[in-house]
């Protein structure tokens, strides 16, 4: 996983296994030959992360997309990920979390009535999940 250095314990505790520090290590000089690459940052991270991948491997954006051409070069398949937000889903996550099985790390809550303050938090690049609540 690629983190900020005030990230790295957070990720250490989710378990994972190699940690890249994006703002002293290049991860396209670190990591070959992978599987798989989870793109949450889209851009031209997903276009350097093509060549981190071993013919036949699948690249998974949240949001960006590579045309087929570049995809077919790398010999990976690149797939844009997006979510249909349902209740029946939304009622599963909160369940998992409930249970400990997925984490979800809450930076700050606001009121319904604080909602433009939620939104400036986001944008202002709070850590975490942002939430409104609703009484």
């Amino acid at each position: 996983v690629t983190v900020a250095p005030e990230d790295i314990g957070y990720v250490k505790s989710l378990g994972a296994d190699e940690i890249i520090d994006y703002t002293k290590q290049d991860f396209t000089d670190i990591i070959r030959d992978y599987d798989a690459v989870f793109d949450t940052v889209g851009g031209e991270v997903l276009l350097l992360s093509l060549p981190v991948l071993r013919h036949g491997a699948k690249a998974v954006s949240m949001i960006a997309s590579v045309d087929d051409k570049r995809a077919n070069e790398a010999g990976v398949s690149v797939t844009t990920q997006s979510t249909k937000v349902l209740t029946d889903r939304l009622s599963e996550l909160a369940e998992l979390a409930d249970e400990g099985i997925i984490k979800v790390r809450i930076g700050r809550t606001f009121p319904l009535e604080n909602i433009q303050e939620a939104f400036a938090a986001r944008e202002a690049g709070t850590r975490g999940k942002v939430v409104v609540a609703i009484s």
